[in-house]
Protein backbone atom coordinates (compact mmCIF):
# COMPACT_ATOMS: atom_id res chain seq x y z
CA UNK A 1 0.00 0.00 0.00
CA UNK A 2 1.33 3.42 -0.99
CA UNK A 3 2.51 5.67 1.82
CA UNK A 4 0.14 8.55 2.55
CA UNK A 5 1.60 11.92 1.64
CA UNK A 6 2.25 14.22 4.61
CA UNK A 7 2.41 17.96 3.82
CA UNK A 8 2.59 19.27 7.41
CA UNK A 9 5.40 21.78 7.80
CA UNK A 10 5.82 22.30 4.06
CA UNK A 11 5.49 25.68 2.39
CA UNK A 12 3.64 26.42 -0.84
CA UNK A 13 3.99 30.04 -1.88
CA UNK A 14 2.68 32.16 1.03
CA UNK A 15 1.01 29.14 2.68
CA UNK A 16 2.52 27.01 5.45
CA UNK A 17 0.73 23.68 6.06
CA UNK A 18 0.01 23.29 9.79
CA UNK A 19 -2.26 20.24 9.95
CA UNK A 20 -4.59 18.00 8.04
CA UNK A 21 -8.22 19.07 7.61
CA UNK A 22 -11.38 17.05 6.93
CA UNK A 23 -11.82 15.68 3.45
CA UNK A 24 -14.21 17.57 1.19
CA UNK A 25 -17.58 16.19 0.02
CA UNK A 26 -15.87 14.24 -2.77
CA UNK A 27 -13.43 12.62 -0.37
CA UNK A 28 -10.39 14.61 -1.51
CA UNK A 29 -7.67 15.35 1.04
CA UNK A 30 -7.59 18.90 2.43
CA UNK A 31 -4.98 20.71 4.52
CA UNK A 32 -5.13 23.56 7.00
CA UNK A 33 -2.64 26.28 6.05
CA UNK A 34 -1.42 29.51 7.61
CA UNK A 35 -0.93 32.38 5.18
CA UNK A 36 1.85 34.95 5.63
CA UNK A 37 -0.85 37.60 6.12
CA UNK A 38 -2.14 35.68 9.18
CA UNK A 39 -5.30 34.18 7.66
CA UNK A 40 -6.17 30.48 7.76
CA UNK A 41 -6.78 28.73 4.43
CA UNK A 42 -8.19 25.22 3.82
CA UNK A 43 -6.75 23.94 0.55
CA UNK A 44 -6.77 20.74 -1.47
CA UNK A 45 -3.50 18.82 -1.43
CA UNK A 46 -3.52 18.58 -5.24
CA UNK A 47 -3.89 22.37 -5.57
CA UNK A 48 -0.98 22.93 -3.19
CA UNK A 49 1.43 20.48 -4.77
CA UNK A 50 0.61 21.65 -8.32
CA UNK A 51 0.92 25.38 -7.59
CA UNK A 52 -2.75 26.17 -8.08
CA UNK A 53 -3.13 27.58 -4.54
CA UNK A 54 -0.34 29.74 -3.11
CA UNK A 55 -2.20 32.34 -0.96
CA UNK A 56 -5.37 32.67 1.05
CA UNK A 57 -6.63 35.19 -1.50
CA UNK A 58 -5.07 38.25 0.09
CA UNK A 59 -3.05 39.04 -3.02
CA UNK A 60 -6.24 39.80 -4.91
CA UNK A 61 -6.86 42.85 -2.75
CA UNK A 62 -3.48 44.45 -3.50
CA UNK A 63 -3.68 47.40 -5.90
CA UNK A 64 -2.65 46.47 -9.40
CA UNK A 65 0.79 47.51 -10.52
CA UNK A 66 2.31 47.01 -13.93
CA UNK A 67 4.54 43.97 -13.92
CA UNK A 68 7.26 43.10 -16.40
CA UNK A 69 4.68 41.26 -18.49
CA UNK A 70 2.29 44.24 -18.58
CA UNK A 71 2.81 47.09 -21.01
CA UNK A 72 2.62 50.64 -19.73
CA UNK A 73 0.07 52.79 -21.56
CA UNK A 74 1.55 56.10 -20.39
CA UNK A 75 1.86 58.48 -23.31
CA UNK A 76 -0.47 56.50 -25.60
CA UNK A 77 -3.44 58.24 -27.20
CA UNK A 78 -6.83 56.56 -27.60
CA UNK A 79 -9.31 58.73 -29.46
CA UNK A 80 -9.33 62.01 -27.53
CA UNK A 81 -7.74 60.51 -24.40
CA UNK A 82 -4.03 60.66 -23.60
CA UNK A 83 -2.76 58.39 -20.79
CA UNK A 84 -0.67 60.28 -18.22
CA UNK A 85 -0.25 57.85 -15.27
CA UNK A 86 -1.41 54.69 -13.51
CA UNK A 87 -4.19 55.20 -10.96
CA UNK A 88 -3.28 52.78 -8.15
CA UNK A 89 -6.38 53.54 -6.06
CA UNK A 90 -8.77 52.50 -8.82
CA UNK A 91 -6.64 49.50 -9.87
CA UNK A 92 -8.07 46.49 -8.01
CA UNK A 93 -7.94 42.72 -8.45
CA UNK A 94 -5.32 43.02 -11.18
CA UNK A 95 -7.45 45.34 -13.36
CA UNK A 96 -5.44 48.47 -14.09
CA UNK A 97 -6.99 51.92 -14.28
CA UNK A 98 -5.26 54.85 -15.93
CA UNK A 99 -5.45 58.60 -15.45
CA UNK A 100 -6.11 60.27 -18.79
CA UNK A 101 -6.46 63.81 -20.11
CA UNK A 102 -9.09 64.48 -22.77
CA UNK A 103 -8.51 66.88 -25.66
CA UNK A 104 -11.20 69.10 -24.15
CA UNK A 105 -9.04 69.50 -21.01
CA UNK A 106 -11.00 67.27 -18.62
CA UNK A 107 -9.41 64.48 -16.57
CA UNK A 108 -10.77 60.97 -16.95
CA UNK A 109 -10.06 57.54 -15.41
CA UNK A 110 -10.39 54.56 -17.75
CA UNK A 111 -9.60 50.86 -17.59
CA UNK A 112 -6.77 49.70 -19.82
CA UNK A 113 -8.99 47.13 -21.50
CA UNK A 114 -11.56 49.79 -22.39
CA UNK A 115 -8.86 52.02 -23.84
CA UNK A 116 -7.32 49.29 -25.96
CA UNK A 117 -10.68 47.95 -27.18
CA UNK A 118 -11.93 51.40 -28.19
CA UNK A 119 -14.75 51.56 -25.63
CA UNK A 120 -13.18 54.60 -23.97
CA UNK A 121 -12.15 57.32 -26.42
CA UNK A 122 -13.28 60.54 -24.67
CA UNK A 123 -14.34 61.86 -21.27
CA UNK A 124 -17.99 62.22 -22.29
CA UNK A 125 -17.67 65.63 -23.92
CA UNK A 126 -18.50 64.22 -27.35
CA UNK A 127 -21.82 62.81 -26.10
CA UNK A 128 -22.68 66.19 -24.58
CA UNK A 129 -21.97 67.82 -27.93
CA UNK A 130 -23.77 65.33 -30.15
CA UNK A 131 -26.38 63.79 -27.83
CA UNK A 132 -26.58 60.80 -25.54
CA UNK A 133 -27.11 58.41 -28.47
CA UNK A 134 -23.67 59.26 -29.89
CA UNK A 135 -21.27 56.36 -30.44
CA UNK A 136 -17.65 57.24 -31.14
CA UNK A 137 -16.27 54.96 -33.86
CA UNK A 138 -12.84 56.56 -34.08
CA UNK A 139 -10.21 53.90 -34.71
CA UNK A 140 -12.69 51.26 -35.87
CA UNK A 141 -12.32 49.40 -39.17
CA UNK A 142 -15.05 48.98 -41.77
CA UNK A 143 -13.84 46.77 -44.62
CA UNK A 144 -10.97 48.82 -46.12
CA UNK A 145 -11.73 52.02 -44.20
CA UNK A 146 -10.32 53.08 -40.82
CA UNK A 147 -12.07 55.94 -39.02
CA UNK A 148 -9.61 58.62 -37.88
CA UNK A 149 -11.97 61.26 -36.51
CA UNK A 150 -15.31 63.06 -36.57
CA UNK A 151 -15.77 65.51 -39.45
CA UNK A 152 -19.09 67.07 -38.51
CA UNK A 153 -22.81 66.66 -38.95
CA UNK A 154 -24.96 66.73 -42.08
CA UNK A 155 -28.68 66.35 -42.65
CA UNK A 156 -28.11 62.59 -42.98
CA UNK A 157 -26.21 62.28 -39.69
CA UNK A 158 -22.61 62.35 -38.54
CA UNK A 159 -19.78 62.36 -41.06
CA UNK A 160 -16.42 60.72 -40.38
CA UNK A 161 -12.91 61.20 -41.73
CA UNK A 162 -11.58 57.83 -42.92
CA UNK A 163 -8.37 56.55 -44.46
CA UNK A 164 -8.52 53.72 -47.01
CA UNK A 165 -6.04 50.83 -47.23
CA UNK A 166 -4.85 52.27 -50.55
CA UNK A 167 -3.85 55.50 -48.75
CA UNK A 168 -6.67 57.76 -49.93
CA UNK A 169 -8.71 59.78 -47.44
CA UNK A 170 -12.48 60.08 -47.71
CA UNK A 171 -15.41 61.50 -45.70
CA UNK A 172 -18.20 58.97 -45.15
CA UNK A 173 -21.61 59.08 -43.48
CA UNK A 174 -21.69 56.96 -40.30
CA UNK A 175 -24.81 55.07 -41.43
CA UNK A 176 -23.09 54.04 -44.66
CA UNK A 177 -20.11 52.71 -42.69
CA UNK A 178 -22.16 50.65 -40.25
CA UNK A 179 -24.50 49.26 -42.93
CA UNK A 180 -21.61 48.26 -45.19
CA UNK A 181 -22.83 50.49 -48.01
CA UNK A 182 -19.41 52.19 -48.19
CA UNK A 183 -16.43 49.85 -47.93
CA UNK A 184 -13.60 51.82 -49.52
CA UNK A 185 -12.70 55.14 -51.09
CA UNK A 186 -13.87 53.72 -54.44
CA UNK A 187 -10.84 51.56 -55.21
CA UNK A 188 -12.74 48.37 -54.35
CA UNK A 189 -15.39 49.09 -56.98
CA UNK A 190 -12.69 49.77 -59.57
CA UNK A 191 -10.99 46.47 -58.75
CA UNK A 192 -14.28 44.57 -58.99
CA UNK A 193 -15.06 46.10 -62.39
CA UNK A 194 -11.58 45.25 -63.65
CA UNK A 195 -11.88 41.73 -62.26
CA UNK A 196 -15.21 41.23 -64.02
CA UNK A 197 -13.72 42.47 -67.27
CA UNK A 198 -10.75 40.13 -66.90
CA UNK A 199 -13.00 37.22 -65.98
CA UNK A 200 -15.03 37.70 -69.15
CA UNK A 201 -11.84 37.53 -71.22
CA UNK A 202 -10.42 34.60 -69.27
CA UNK A 203 -13.35 32.34 -70.05
CA UNK A 204 -13.85 33.60 -73.60
CA UNK A 205 -12.14 30.79 -75.46
CA UNK A 206 -12.56 32.70 -78.71
CA UNK A 207 -10.45 35.61 -77.43
CA UNK A 208 -7.26 35.72 -79.52
CA UNK A 209 -5.27 37.16 -76.62
CA UNK A 210 -6.40 34.30 -74.37
CA UNK A 211 -5.36 31.73 -76.98
CA UNK A 212 -2.05 33.54 -77.51
CA UNK A 213 -1.39 33.27 -73.77
CA UNK A 214 -2.05 29.54 -73.56
CA UNK A 215 -0.04 28.88 -76.72
CA UNK A 216 2.90 30.57 -75.01
CA UNK A 217 2.37 28.48 -71.85
CA UNK A 218 2.10 25.22 -73.80
CA UNK A 219 5.34 25.88 -75.74
CA UNK A 220 7.22 26.02 -72.43
CA UNK A 221 5.76 22.81 -70.99
CA UNK A 222 7.61 19.47 -70.97
CA UNK A 223 4.71 17.86 -72.87
CA UNK A 224 5.11 20.17 -75.90
CA UNK A 225 5.70 18.20 -79.12
CA UNK A 226 8.87 20.18 -79.88
CA UNK A 227 10.15 20.62 -76.33
CA UNK A 228 13.78 20.47 -77.54
CA UNK A 229 13.28 23.97 -78.97
CA UNK A 230 11.79 25.40 -75.77
CA UNK A 231 11.63 23.38 -72.54
CA UNK A 232 14.93 21.56 -72.99
CA UNK A 233 16.65 24.90 -73.70
CA UNK A 234 15.34 26.38 -70.42
CA UNK A 235 12.71 28.62 -72.03
CA UNK A 236 10.11 29.35 -69.32
CA UNK A 237 7.23 31.74 -68.60
CA UNK A 238 8.12 34.20 -65.81
CA UNK A 239 6.42 34.04 -62.40
CA UNK A 240 4.42 37.24 -63.04
CA UNK A 241 2.69 35.59 -66.00
CA UNK A 242 1.59 32.39 -64.31
CA UNK A 243 -1.97 33.78 -64.42
CA UNK A 244 -3.71 35.43 -67.35
CA UNK A 245 -4.66 38.77 -65.75
CA UNK A 246 -1.12 40.26 -65.42
CA UNK A 247 -0.24 39.05 -68.92
CA UNK A 248 -3.37 40.70 -70.28
CA UNK A 249 -2.58 44.00 -68.51
CA UNK A 250 0.94 43.98 -69.98
CA UNK A 251 -0.32 43.12 -73.47
CA UNK A 252 -2.93 45.89 -73.57
CA UNK A 253 -0.40 48.43 -72.28
CA UNK A 254 2.30 47.42 -74.81
CA UNK A 255 0.62 47.65 -78.18
CA UNK A 256 -1.24 44.36 -78.53
CA UNK A 257 -3.32 44.00 -81.72
CA UNK A 258 -5.04 41.00 -83.23
CA UNK A 259 -2.67 41.09 -86.23
CA UNK A 260 0.46 40.86 -84.04
CA UNK A 261 2.16 37.94 -82.32
CA UNK A 262 4.32 37.73 -79.22
CA UNK A 263 8.05 37.64 -79.90
CA UNK A 264 11.06 37.12 -77.63
CA UNK A 265 13.71 39.77 -78.23
CA UNK A 266 16.45 37.41 -77.01
CA UNK A 267 15.62 34.01 -78.47
CA UNK A 268 17.68 32.31 -75.76
CA UNK A 269 15.76 33.90 -72.86
CA UNK A 270 12.27 33.16 -71.56
CA UNK A 271 8.93 34.92 -71.75
CA UNK A 272 8.88 38.01 -69.51
CA UNK A 273 7.77 41.66 -69.80
CA UNK A 274 11.31 42.90 -70.46
CA UNK A 275 12.06 40.28 -73.16
CA UNK A 276 8.81 40.27 -75.13
CA UNK A 277 7.17 42.50 -77.71
CA UNK A 278 4.26 42.44 -80.15
CA UNK A 279 5.42 42.20 -83.79
CA UNK A 280 4.10 41.13 -87.17
CA UNK A 281 4.52 37.53 -88.24
CA UNK A 282 7.08 38.65 -90.81
CA UNK A 283 9.22 40.36 -88.15
CA UNK A 284 9.00 37.31 -85.94
CA UNK A 285 10.18 35.02 -88.75
CA UNK A 286 13.27 37.21 -89.09
CA UNK A 287 14.03 36.67 -85.38
CA UNK A 288 14.11 32.86 -85.45
CA UNK A 289 17.08 30.96 -84.06
CA UNK A 290 17.52 28.87 -87.23
CA UNK A 291 17.65 31.87 -89.60
CA UNK A 292 20.61 32.10 -91.97
CA UNK A 293 22.36 35.48 -91.62
CA UNK A 294 24.35 36.77 -94.62
CA UNK A 295 26.68 39.76 -94.70
CA UNK A 296 26.96 41.63 -98.00
CA UNK A 297 29.16 44.69 -97.85
CA UNK A 298 28.62 46.20 -94.43
CA UNK A 299 25.04 44.96 -93.93
CA UNK A 300 23.92 41.74 -92.29
CA UNK A 301 20.43 40.42 -92.95
CA UNK A 302 18.60 37.14 -92.99
CA UNK A 303 18.40 35.20 -96.23
CA UNK A 304 14.70 36.04 -96.38
CA UNK A 305 15.39 39.77 -96.06
CA UNK A 306 18.05 39.68 -98.78
CA UNK A 307 15.63 37.80 -101.05
CA UNK A 308 13.12 40.60 -100.66
CA UNK A 309 15.86 43.21 -101.14
CA UNK A 310 16.94 41.75 -104.51
CA UNK A 311 13.40 40.81 -105.56
CA UNK A 312 14.03 37.12 -106.04
CA UNK A 313 12.07 34.14 -104.74
CA UNK A 314 13.04 33.01 -101.26
CA UNK A 315 12.31 29.41 -102.28
CA UNK A 316 14.70 29.69 -105.24
CA UNK A 317 17.44 31.10 -102.99
CA UNK A 318 16.97 28.19 -100.56
CA UNK A 319 17.20 25.72 -103.46
CA UNK A 320 20.41 27.31 -104.80
CA UNK A 321 21.96 27.16 -101.34
CA UNK A 322 20.97 23.50 -100.98
CA UNK A 323 22.50 22.64 -104.38
CA UNK A 324 25.81 24.14 -103.32
CA UNK A 325 25.83 27.29 -105.39
CA UNK A 326 28.39 29.90 -104.32
CA UNK A 327 26.87 32.58 -102.09
CA UNK A 328 27.52 35.43 -104.56
CA UNK A 329 25.14 33.75 -107.09
CA UNK A 330 22.24 33.01 -104.66
CA UNK A 331 20.47 36.29 -105.39
CA UNK A 332 20.98 36.44 -109.17
CA UNK A 333 17.76 36.97 -111.12
CA UNK A 334 16.40 33.78 -112.70
CA UNK A 335 17.62 32.96 -116.25
CA UNK A 336 14.96 32.38 -118.85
Amino acid sequence: MAKRLDLVGKRFGNLLVVSRAENNAKGNTQWKCLCDCGNIKIALGYDLTHGRTTTCGCKRNISGKPSQKRISLIGNKYGKLTVVSLNEQESTRGVLAWDCVCDCGNSFIARGSNLKSGKATHCGCVKQEHGNGFVDITGKHFERLTVIGLNGRSKNGLRWDCVCECGNRVIVNGKDLRSGHTKSCGCLSDENRRRERDRSLIYDRSSRLYNEYWSMRSRCSPSYHSKKDYYDRGIRVCDDWQTFEPFQDWALANGYRDDLTIDRIDVNAGYSPDNCRWVTNKAQQNNKRDNVYITIGEQTKTMKQWSEYYGVSYGMVKARRKRGWPQERWFEPPHK
